[in-house]
């Protein structure tokens, strides 16, 4: 291996540590965030909602939420480039280094993948307590369950470049919360099973496969709750992956056309 791939590893290396040291230095403070939206999710669900005649839905919800806080993570990470991109520009100064510029951004998919895994799993121990049920997962599987979050911290990490090239400034984050991620969250089976919309109308359930988010919550179920009313857990990582794949080579594509890369 000569000098300059050895370099290169290198200052990817350093890059990628300076990224994770900052994480770790905020990881609390973003843990508090997550467990306010999360726990109080469950708490209402499991409280209030069975006086409703929805028995047993805190666990779905639970699931639900805990699989797709790494696309808020990816949205919250996205719109801090996006601040940088605009403002003090340092992203300029990596792109500078001697290293690869898609390596650049394939670093920042990484660090989005790397953190939504790491805050999600933390999540659990705490939801779990506020659950209180040691049978709300009756299907529960340790290789799926891995499995799952780390493909959909994968496509956390690449979709994560999307958002940052669809955001042109902080003046949009209203409209994009508003047109792309918040009807991707909501419509991708967050509070529904996909056979619930298959049984209401094939064409919007066919429809919904264009939307990632719908396989990562049917995996997330299939691996934890229901394996035979969800989608088949493989089909549903393969779509994922590919997803994922799709992001990440138009997100490095976009992002070096936006920022002028040679």
């Amino acid at each position: 291996m000569n000098n300059k791939i050895m370099l290169q590893i290198s200052t990817f290396k350093q890059l990628l540590q300076r990224d994770l040291y900052i994480f770790h230095q905020s990881f609390l403070h973003k843990l508090k965030i997550a467990l306010c939206w999360i726990l109080l999710s469950v708490f209402v669900t499991k409280l209030f909602l069975p006086s409703m005649g929805l028995q047993n839905f805190a666990p779905f919800i639970f699931i639900s939420s805990v699989i797709s806080y790494g696309f808020f993570i990816a949205m919250h990470n996205a719109i801090a480039l996006v601040e940088d991109i605009t403002t003090d520009q340092a992203i300029l100064y990596e792109l500078t280094l001697p290293i690869p510029q898609w390596i650049i951004f394939f670093k920042f998919a990484l660090t989005t993948m790397i953190q939504s895994c790491i805050i999600s799993v933390a999540l659990i121990p705490f939801g779990l307590l506020v659950l209180m049920d040691i049978h709300a997962f009756p299907h529960f599987s340790y290789g799926k369950f891995i499995t799952i979050f780390v493909c959909s911290s994968i496509f956390y990490g690449s979709f994560s470049l999307i958002f940052t090239t669809v955001l042109k400034n902080m003046h949009q984050i209203d409209n994009v919360w508003l047109r792309l991620i918040f009807p991707m969250w909501y419509l991708g089976c967050w509070q529904f099973q996909w056979k619930t919309l298959y049984n209401i109308s094939p064409i919007l359930a066919y429809l919904d496969f264009i939307n990632p988010m719908t396989f990562i919550m049917e995996a997330s179920r299939s691996a934890t709750i229901d394996p035979v009313g969800s989608l088949p857990f493989t089909f549903c990582c393969i779509m994922i992956l590919i997803y994922a794949s799709i992001n990440c080579y138009i997100g490095i594509y976009w992002m070096k056309k936006r920022l002028d890369c040679l």
